[in-house]
């Protein structure tokens, strides 16, 4: 999963609980104020660089399939 800069930063409502998947994306907003429900979590993947732990989401809206990159040590997510 590399560090893309030209990642699109977006704004994720996501759900954190206990479990062997403690999160699970439900939506997210782009830059210009378009929403999309995520109807599906399709698969996770985690990979550790260094001290940052970088978790990859592939889910399903009615709009496609997209994938989400969160990093844990800035706090952020990324639209690929």
């Amino acid at each position: 999963m590399p560090n893309n800069i030209n990642n699109e930063q977006v704004e994720v409502m996501a759900l954190f609980t206990y479990g062997n998947n403690p999160c699970e994306p439900l939506r997210f907003k782009r830059a210009d104020g378009r929403e999309t429900k995520i109807t599906s979590v399709v698969s996770t993947q985690v990979k550790f660089e260094g001290d940052v732990t970088v978790h990859k989401f592939v889910v399903d809206s009615s709009k496609g399939r997209h994938t989400l990159l969160f990093n844990s040590d800035k706090l952020r997510w990324s639209l690929l």
